[in-house]
């Protein structure tokens, strides 16, 4: 590939939500207000359906709503704010079953 075919390709993934930038971690948060989790996963894209199975807070599924870069001196990550659709508190863990 040269110059001018790199610079087209990057602009089509971004276009098209496609995270190619490196990233240290992403932070997870939820619209309905429940916890904010840290992730060492790439974002998902716009729009992509997400099931998130903890044993705190039982299944989460919802939709990438947003999706922004962040920056500081040391890291570089990415927010990803999800609009969810549903829990399911059956799957979770409750006080004193370990």
């Amino acid at each position: 590939m040269n110059k001018k075919n790199t610079k087209k390709f990057i602009k089509r993934m971004i276009d098209n939500y496609i995270t190619i930038l490196p990233c240290k971690f992403t932070d997870v948060t939820f619209d309905n207000g429940e916890l904010p989790m840290l992730t060492s996963k790439k974002p998902l894209s716009l729009g992509k359906s997400i099931v998130v199975k903890q044993f705190i807070r039982g299944k989460i599924t919802g939709k990438v709503k947003s999706l922004k870069r962040f920056r500081t001196n040391k890291y570089s990550g990415w927010t990803m704010l999800v609009a969810v659709e549903s829990t399911d508190r059956d799957d979770c863990l409750e006080l004193g079953e370990i």
